[in-house]
């Protein structure tokens, strides 16, 4: 008997719910609109500021740089305008693709091997040694090489 009246308890207060979802979502589906509000012709009296305008005394030396002032004499012919010629940069050093793949040491060995693909080839090399002639391998970690190329040195994690 219990259990029976708290299953009709429960299903009023489920449909009571329910009457109180469709009351809101039919009302706001065909309920009045809110009145529009119709605009108004009046002008409010808000206060107009007229532009003011002025000019600057820049009579001070330029904070970024000296200027410099060249006085033309009248009869005499200007200076030609100085051509600016673009900066030679150093050549951008091209890295051939460089994965490291971990380290293989042995427990009586003090000199770890590194498992490298240098280009698409699988090398294993120790510190010091030279792959094609240009690369070479300087420093072997746990989780990163330090590689030499053409006189850049640069630091390979593991993947």
């Amino acid at each position: 008997m219990k259990n029976k009246t708290l299953t009709y308890i429960l299903l009023i207060a489920v449909a009571a719910i329910w009457y109180q979802v469709f009351f809101r979502v039919s009302g706001s589906l065909f309920g009045e609109d809110e009145p529009i509000i119709p605009a108004t012709n009046q002008v409010s009296n808000i206060p107009t500021v007229e532009r003011d305008t002025f000019d600057l005394q820049a009579n001070y030396r330029d904070p970024f740089g000296e200027t410099k002032k060249v006085a033309i004499v009248v009869g005499e012919q200007a200076p030609p305008p100085r051509q600016n010629t673009p900066r030679q940069r150093p050549p951008q050093i091209v890295w051939p693709p460089i994965q490291y793949f971990g380290m293989v040491k042995k427990t009586e060995s003090k000199a770890p091997l590194a498992i490298l693909k240098v280009d698409g080839i699988q090398l294993m090399l120790r510190r010091g040694e030279e792959m094609f002639n240009e690369i070479i391998l300087k420093e072997i970690g746990r989780d990163s090489i330090q590689v030499l190329y053409k006189k850049e040195k640069k630091t390979f994690w593991r993947d």
